[in-house]
């Protein structure tokens, strides 16, 4: 079957329709256009291996909450979202000696976080989709970007 300019006309129409129907939220959006530049030649990506939002967690401390967990190259992240708030509570395994670790949001500007010595750390992620980038004096490591 062949593709003519009426079929092209005809998908442009549906396109529009389905756009005035249901459009793409903002936020969806911005985390689709993120997600073309999460990835650098400097970056590591750390691999989700762990969400509770889609694994069955038994015991979790309460509704709402989520917990990630992120691995890349000898280094674990540990992530609890806590309810609805965005407020983020996490640990670097195994604790780093010196670390910068800076939290990028989809719309706003970033913001380092401190880690103690047990590589303990806590942040808000109220601006939406965010990602967490770890740099230990090796190459970065980057986690997905993450939509609460």
């Amino acid at each position: 079957m062949d593709i003519t300019d009426d079929d092209d006309e005809l998908m442009s129409e549906l396109a529009g329709v389905l756009a005035c129907a249901d459009p793409v939220p903002a936020s969806v959006v911005a985390a689709a256009r993120q997600a073309f530049t999460w990835r650098t030649i400097d970056e590591e990506l750390a691999l989700l291996t762990f969400d509770s939002a889609v694994d069955e967690l038994v015991g979790m401390r309460g509704a709402g909450d989520r917990q990630l967990s992120f691995e890349a190259d000898g280094v674990a992240i540990e992530l609890d979202v806590v309810g609805a708030t965005g407020e983020l509570v996490g640990q670097v395994l195994p604790a780093p000696a010196t670390v910068a670790l800076e939290i990028q949001f989809a719309d706003a500007p970033p913001a380092l976080v401190p880690i103690d010595e047990h590589g303990l750390f806590s942040a808000s992620a109220d601006h939406g989709p965010f990602r967490l980038v770890l740099r230990s004096g090796g190459r970065p490591v980057a986690t997905e970007w993450v939509t609460l």
